[in-house]
């Protein structure tokens, strides 16, 4: 499937993702998923200048929900890797428990410092520091030798950040399917897509006597709005209202008070209501 919407680089991260790595272009230009640790080195702490170490990551869980489908594998005893709830190469549960069997007790350390080293590593690498685990990840310069400044802040994202309760306007849950009954000589395809408010599908059966087709759009156009002054009804079609419910808490208090050079009978008194 291909969505103008999202870039190539976007698609490359997805793919990758899912196969429980990520994409990068090698010396001969071209494109490769590796996995994180694929490739170690070790480094003689000696050689840094200066460095600092932060806490060690491991992974226990790696999780996946987009308000629609919630997989996941392993426990809370570490670190949850959540995969991102826009990836739409994510369709089963194998495939996160894929990744969980290549990433579980995957570890590492954040470290930050400079060093000269071997130009022939390759970001994602893994360098042992001292018998200690880092993602080899920074800045390469040329000063005779080749010094690079390592920067590798491991930290696991929340579920808050990288997760939500219900689909967002730019996730859409596309799905083709084809079945084959040789017994019945039916053939049924269906594509479907998914989005927040929408679900469109369309159902093709075929048989030796005959085609059917079944076309549908189903639109929810109910929304709850907070901390609103105005409501705007966008994405709305041009049909017969069935019924429009707006339901507020707001109070408003009028008060109705003469103008400074405004004097009263003493038997005239302003009828408050009629401005309520």
């Amino acid at each position: 499937m291909y969505d103008s919407s999202i870039s190539a680089r976007e698609y490359l991260s997805y793919i990758a993702e899912q196969a429980g790595g990520f994409a990068c272009i090698g010396r001969d230009g071209k494109l490769y998923i590796k996995t994180i640790g694929q490739d170690t080195a070790e480094v003689n702490i000696e050689l840094f200048q200066d460095y600092s170490w932060g806490e060690i990551f491991q992974v226990s869980r790696v999780a996946y929900e987009n308000g629609v489908q919630d997989f996941k594998f392993g426990d809370e005893t570490n670190n949850t890797i959540w995969i991102n709830p826009d990836n739409m190469y994510i369709v089963d549960e194998n495939q996160i428990k894929n990744m969980y069997d290549q990433l579980n007790s995957f570890a590492c350390y954040s470290f930050e410092g400079t060093t000269i080293i071997d130009p022939a590593l390759d970001v994602g690498d893994i360098i042992i520091i001292n018998h200690k685990r880092v993602i080899y990840q920074g800045d390469l310069e040329y000063v005779g030798k080749f010094k690079v400044s390592i920067s590798s802040k491991i930290q696991a994202k929340s579920k808050e950040e990288t997760t939500r309760t219900v689909i967002s306007d730019k996730t859409k849950i596309r799905r083709v399917q084809s079945q084959i009954d040789q017994v019945e000589g039916i053939i049924t395809q269906l594509v479907q897509e998914t989005k927040e408010y929408e679900d469109k599908f369309t159902q093709v059966q075929q048989n030796v006597d005959s085609i059917k087709q079944n076309v549908g759009d189903i639109v929810d156009y109910k929304r709850v709005v907070e901390g609103a002054t105005e409501v705007h009804l966008i994405n709305s079609a041009e049909l017969e209202v069935l019924k429009l419910n707006m339901e507020g808490n707001k109070t408003y208090n009028h008060y109705l008070y003469p103008s400074s050079d405004l004097y009263l009978m003493e038997y005239l008194y302003p009828d408050i209501n009629k401005y309520l």
